[in-house]
Order: structure tokens, then sequence, then C-alpha cells
């Protein structure tokens, strides 16, 4: 048997850099940035972002995740919405959803739009910005809406048990 090296680098043009940055309160946002071409007729393009993106996330444990796609051509593939539900959750706590926020452009603003509204069926403005700024501010937004929820639903729950009690 032979093995032959892997270099998950040549599974597509797509290139990647990450970062990440700890706001005052929150924990660890991790951004994503890519270049290149994506579609469902690019072999791998999308595969390749999601392990990319697997590796920074199990390494960064981010709270929340920017994905800067302002260079990123992209113009159709529902394997974006994959890429999109697999960065959402949380890469050790089961279950446990982050939000995540796309900074898009010109190269792929009316594809993704699309893909989130029709397919997604999720509301684009919750998923889509122009900048790194309104970025951040949505992500602020989401996190304040997902604490409320968190908050709403423990009262409920100890509200429940009190009835059941």
């Amino acid at each position: 048997m032979t093995f032959q090296p892997l270099d998950i680098s040549t599974f597509s043009e797509i290139k990647a850099t990450f970062a990440t940055a700890e706001p005052g309160t929150y924990s660890t946002i991790l951004l994503a940035t890519f270049r290149g071409h994506a579609s469902n007729s690019h072999e791998y393009s999308f595969e390749h972002i999601k392990i990319m993106m697997a590796a920074n996330m199990v390494a960064a444990l981010p709270a929340a995740i920017i994905l800067d796609i302002s260079n990123l051509k992209y113009e159709w593939g529902d394997e974006m919405a994959d890429v999109l539900f697999y960065c959402s959750n949380h890469p050790i706590e089961t279950c446990q959803r982050i939000p995540v926020v796309v900074i898009t452009s010109e190269l792929n603003r009316e594809g993704l739009t699309s893909l989130v509204r029709d397919e997604m069926r999720e509301p684009p403005d919750d998923w889509l910005t122009n900048s790194l700024e309104d970025a951040i501010s949505t992500i602020e937004r989401l996190r304040r809406e997902i604490k409320a929820s968190v908050i709403v639903d423990k009262n409920r729950l100890w509200f429940d048990q009190e009835e059941i009690a």
C-alpha cells in the first residue's frame, strides 16, 4: 500500500485567511476571509471552504463568525447554504447555534440574497451585510436576541416547573 500526500490547499482555487477578536463582553469572533470563485460547477469549492472553516472553528471555538466573502465570486449553488449552516453550528457543543454574518459585494450579493431568502427561507438582513462594521453590529444584535430568547426560555421553563409542582 502506498500513501500519497494530501494537500487540501489544492482542492480548489479558493484562498482564505483567518483572524480572531474578543470584543469587551463577548467571546471570540472568528473572521474568515475567502477569495476566488465558488459554485456547484467548481469541483470541491464548497467542501474546501467547509474544511478550512472546520479547522479554524475547532481552533478558535468562536461564539460568532463573520465570513468576509466580498472577494469571492458566487452566483448560484445551493451548496453555499451547507457552508452557512455548517458555520452556524458550534464545533464542540452539540446543538448550540452561533451567529454567522456574511460580508458581501457586487461579486455575490444577488446570488446570496436569493439563496438566503428563497432557499434557506431566512431574513437576508440576519445573514448578509456590506462591511465589517455592519457585520459586527449585526453580530452584536443577534447575540442580544439569542441572550434574550434564552432568558425567556429559562423563565418559561421555571414557570412551567412551578405549575407542575
